[in-house]
């Protein structure tokens, strides 16, 4: 066995062709990027809109809705739940 493990990259025909036959979970989000096949975050977390180069947040979902939702700008910082002690400033988001 060879001890170099290769990165094997997909092609686009290649990445439709498995959707199309059902490789993939219904409920399963991935998207090719650079020939691989990569897990997208879910829906609703964390949304960089270069169009109005900001940063939107949505939190706590209710329903059809979130209880929190808010925007950031270049200038200002966004700090994550999972790692509180991170501010990121926002202008390197959009970068």
């Amino acid at each position: 066995m060879n001890a170099h493990a290769e990165l094997r990259r997909f092609t686009v025909e290649e990445y439709e062709k498995l959707g199309e036959t059902g490789f993939f979970q219904p409920d399963e989000r991935v998207e090719l990027l650079d020939g691989e096949i990569v897990t997208m975050a879910p829906i609703g977390k964390w949304i960089v809109n270069l169009a109005d180069a900001c940063v939107e947040v949505y939190r706590q979902p209710q329903g059809d809705d979130y209880a929190e939702h808010f925007r950031r700008t270049p200038g200002q910082t966004l700090v994550s739940l999972a790692f509180p002690e991170r501010a990121m400033p926002v202008a390197e988001l959009l970068a």
